[in-house]
């Protein structure tokens, strides 16, 4: 196992993983950063070959971490050994646990993706929160989508927070970016996909709806709801009743609790 050694904050690789804290140098190389033990074993796990891993001595010394890093090492995956504090100046976590991976993102097809005749996908209007977008990929996931549409305006899936919260979501789940020029989701509509819309109020409770497949579920902006182009192509509202004395949750508590019912009733 051989890994080359930086110490240098000036080192251009270095240089590089940090420059990947920002979405506009995530877009501009196609690449995203991965940290920690689990979130990489998950990927390896999952097929995906990072373009290089950066990881400290002290890593090497914990449970299951040399074993990884010879797996690395063995798929011929370049390597790079850094000092503690340039793995803090790199990682977005704020005690890393000594390792990061870079990854390229996937590209994927929509065509290929909403061709499933009884197919169930989600679109994701303008999600801001990076939690709350992470935590509503990962509930997609373990609902059995098929795919997930994020709108243009939507924050970066490959955000540290978000794929946090999505705990490997991402790994196993299309995730695609639309264009401006998609974002009203024409596509999903000509390919006869039925849309329900979550919605505040005119809508009716998300319990009394007969859902058909294949079907999108499209949750709203956290403070506006879902964009006036695109709710023109969802053909019914639903509602989360409240018997409380709040008027609305959270987007991304929301969008899981019509996320498993949905998925339940269209998979029956």
């Amino acid at each position: 196992m051989v890994l080359n050694f930086i110490t240098s904050h000036s080192n251009s690789v270095c240089k590089q993983v940090v420059s990947l804290q920002q979405r506009k140098h995530r877009k501009n190389t196609g690449l995203f950063v991965l940290e920690g033990l689990r979130s990489v074993k998950d990927a390896l796990a999952a097929g995906w070959v990072p373009e290089y891993y950066m990881v400290t001595d002290d890593f090497l010394h914990q449970p299951g971490g040399e074993q990884l890093i010879v797996g690395l090492s063995e798929t011929n995956v370049t390597g790079y050994r850094v000092t503690d504090p340039l793995m803090k100046k790199m990682a977005e976590t704020e005690t890393p646990q000594g390792l990061l991976c870079v990854f390229h993102q996937p590209v994927h097809d929509v065509n290929k993706i909403i061709c499933n005749p009884e197919g169930f996908w989600l679109v994701l209007d303008r999600i801001q929160d990076p939690g709350n977008l992470g935590t509503l990929i990962r509930s997609a996931e373990a609902a059995g989508v098929s795919g997930i549409f994020l709108t243009h305006g939507s924050t970066d899936p490959y955000n540290a927070k978000a794929l946090r919260a999505a705990t490997g979501a991402v790994l196993h789940l299309p995730v695609v970016e639309l264009t401006q020029e998609q974002s009203d989701c024409q596509f999903l509509f000509n390919a006869g996909i039925h849309m329900v819309g979550a919605a505040l109020q005119k809508g009716k409770p998300y319990g009394q709806v007969a859902y058909q497949r294949p079907l999108a579920l499209v949750i709203g902006n956290e403070a506006n709801g879902i964009d006036q182009a695109l709710l023109a192509k969802v053909e019914s509202r639903v509602t989360i009743p409240m018997r409380g004395r709040l008027q609305s949750l959270n987007a991304a508590i929301a969008g899981s609790i019509l996320l498993f019912h949905i998925a339940e009733m269209v998979h029956q």
